[in-house]
């Protein structure tokens, strides 16, 4: 029994290509049934996003090996960071690790469409959508994992995700993670290069132009997500 009410409120262009969608990519409710309404079609949507996670285009998610190599080329480049700091001299390899610190931070970023950007308008169009109390838990559950705290937030960003207007992300841990890394990373080369500075003018430029990439990588990692 549907007995509880999801209110999801649209921008008229973000309503308007729902309902293009509804007729040109019809989707089956439970029953195996088209529906023409936008509200079920809708709900028909919300549901296959949390049993299939294909209409979650708002959580971009780093692979755990990639986000692995990372943490690993990080980690390499601190060390070689605070030999440098002790020895007041650029060491052996730091090169090698900041090189990889960039390599592995660009492998790793998630492709994330970014070819329509989002509606400026007011939402003034109001769709009501019916659910049962088990597709309400789910849903529920879903909002939360994407850091929203309500389930109608939540629905919008999955909706206009699928007519394919570029949302507000909250950013997942593992970009979250990424983030962390990658400021560590820049606070150390921003000490390798100081220290090259002093004592290897030519390594010192070598050392400023992959930082200015890691700073260009940072900025794409941004994007990603809000920290809300």
């Amino acid at each position: 029994m549907r007995n509880r009410v999801v209110s999801v409120r649209f921008a008229p262009a973000e309503h308007q290509k729902l309902l293009v969608l509804v007729h040109r990519e019809p989707l089956l409710d439970s029953r195996g049934r088209v529906r023409r309404s936008l509200a079920h079609w809708c709900r028909a949507a919300l549901t296959r996003a949390v049993l299939s996670d294909d209409l979650r285009p708002g959580m971009p998610v780093v692979e755990t090996d990639d986000l692995a190599t990372l943490s690993d080329s990080c980690q390499r480049l601190n060390d070689r960071a605070y030999e440098t700091n002790s020895r007041y001299r650029v060491v052996s390899g730091s090169l090698a690790a900041l090189e990889a610190v960039c390599s592995s931070a660009e492998a790793a970023l998630p492709s994330v469409d970014r070819s329509v950007v989002t509606v400026g308008e007011k939402r003034t169009q109001l769709v009501n959508i019916w659910v049962s109390d088990d597709d309400y838990a789910l849903w529920q559950q879903a909002t939360r994992e994407a850091r929203y705290s309500r389930v109608s937030a939540w629905s919008w960003d999955v909706l206009v995700g699928r007519a394919g207007y570029i949302r507000q992300r909250r950013a997942t841990a593992s970009v979250l993670e990424t983030r962390r890394q990658l400021a560590g990373a820049i606070n150390n080369v921003a000490q390798l290069q100081a220290i090259a500075e002093d004592t290897d003018a030519d390594l010192a430029t070598v050392i400023e132009e992959h930082g200015v990439r890691l700073i260009e990588l940072m900025a794409q990692w941004n994007e990603l997500g809000t920290v809300q």
